[in-house]
């Protein structure tokens, strides 16, 4: 589900980026899909300063900002990972909290796959969901045009999904993807609505390392993370991640 570190460092400084940029992911999805997951993964890899653009790259052309095409070619950089085990949770410590309670659990999956309603995408897989676990969706989290909701009505849909944001949460799902889609909504938003960091005095929002698919059918789920990069315009010291997603 996560690369070495040694892997994502080398990875990562060939695409141009380097220990101190600022990092922005966004994707086509019109909303945070893909680009939560990479914006994730920088954090893991202990890289803070990442965010997710609001909207993705369908908002950035509907408002009729610069594009340009063409593959980059920025001379590589030093970046090192420095990981973060706190923001990562595994098979062993999911079943500790069964028992415990000590954090919660938010399902990022369809209400049908949480329920074992209906089938699961992957052949071989059950149906149903982690015991005690609560659902919310993670495409609820997003308005039409693929922006996060307003923090009130974020602050709504976590209350009645049971959600307590004074306490631990951990973020599951399918694969790993829109798990992660569910943090930048559980995590503090700044003034301009960009995702940041959750301060060290808050409860920690965790992702789920391997998810359902890896935990029942017990074979590995290597990931795969693809990007292109682009430097922002006028902006020194950001690199952009263009079309990025995990696989």
């Amino acid at each position: 589900m996560l690369p070495s570190p040694e892997t994502f460092a080398g990875a990562v400084g060939r695409l141009g980026i380097g220990d101190g940029d600022r990092i922005v992911a966004y994707d086509t999805k019109g909303g945070v899909l893909s680009a939560a997951r990479v914006w994730w993964t920088f954090r893991v890899f202990g890289h803070e300063q990442v965010a997710v653009l609001d909207g993705g790259f369908r908002k950035w052309r509907a408002e009729g900002r610069p594009v340009e095409s063409g593959p980059p070619a920025p001379p590589p950089r030093r970046f090192t990972a420095r990981p973060v085990p706190a923001l990562v949770r595994r098979l062993p410590e999911m079943r500790e909290n069964l028992a415990s309670r000590r954090e919660q659990v938010l399902d990022a999956r369809s209400r049908g796959r949480f329920a074992g309603t209906e089938p699961e995408p992957r052949p071989g897989l059950r149906g149903g969901h982690i015991p005690g676990s609560l659902n919310l969706p993670y495409e609820q989290l997003y308005a039409p045009d693929g922006t996060l909701l307003p923090p009130a009505a974020l602050r709504e849909l976590f209350r009645r999904a049971g959600l307590d944001l004074d306490r631990p949460v951990v973020t599951s799902c399918g694969s790993g993807v829109t798990a992660a889609a569910t943090r930048p909504c559980t995590t503090a938003r700044g003034a301009n609505g960009a995702a940041v960091p959750t301060p060290p005095s808050r409860p920690e929002r965790r992702v789920r390392r391997g998810q359902r698919t890896s935990r029942m059918s017990r074979r590995p789920s290597p990931t795969r993370l693809m990007a292109r990069t682009v430097a922002a315009r006028n902006r020194p010291g950001k690199r952009m991640i263009q079309k990025a997603s995990c696989t």
